[in-house]
């Protein structure tokens, strides 16, 4: 339906801002890629703001033997990457994204005007689905130092972390 509606527009010389929402159906990350082709065609230029919202009500039976893959990757958000003046951008999905510290390095060099990047911010504890995805995140904080690095407006950053290495600061 999003790929319908931005093609009935020729022209996104002026879209600085956009929201995308799914509704709760569970469906697979990457049937985001073509939408976010078009729009990345399209508004390449302009875009400085992107939510996407794209939730999944766990209560509908899945087939276990092939659940949907929810989790968001580089590989999905890859036609953003010639979103170059992106300044906001926020993921708001059912589970985190699944990103190592190379893909976030990559949406650094990507992104290098963002000010607010939310790649998750919900609460893995809200449930308890290992089979349709994973608990632990993959990026750790050594990948912070290529967001401070290349992207020097960044004001909030929100992304999944694993910070189970990060040593246990010394008792005074």
């Amino acid at each position: 339906v999003l790929t319908a509606f931005l093609e009935s527009f020729p022209n996104f010389a002026r879209l600085s801002s956009a929201r995308l929402e799914s509704d709760l159906k569970p469906r697979a990350a990457d049937s985001w890629i073509p939408a976010l082709e078009h729009l990345a065609t399209k508004a390449n230029l302009t875009l400085e703001e992107l939510s996407i919202q794209s939730l999944t009500s766990f209560c509908e039976v899945l087939d276990p033997t092939v659940p949907p893959r929810l989790h968001f990757t580089l590989a999905t958000l890859a036609p953003l990457a010639r979103a170059t003046r992106l300044r906001r951008f926020f993921l708001d999905a059912s589970v985190p994204a699944d990103m190592n510290d190379a893909d976030f390095g990559a949406l650094a060099r990507w992104w290098p005007s963002i000010e607010h990047l939310g790649l998750w911010t919900r609460p893995v504890d809200a449930f308890d689905y290992p089979t349709y995805f994973t608990m632990q995140p993959r990026a750790t904080p050594a990948s912070l130092r290529e967001f401070s690095e290349v992207c020097g407006r960044l004001c909030s950053l929100s992304v999944p972390m694993d910070i189970s290495a990060v040593p246990a600061p010394a008792q005074a």
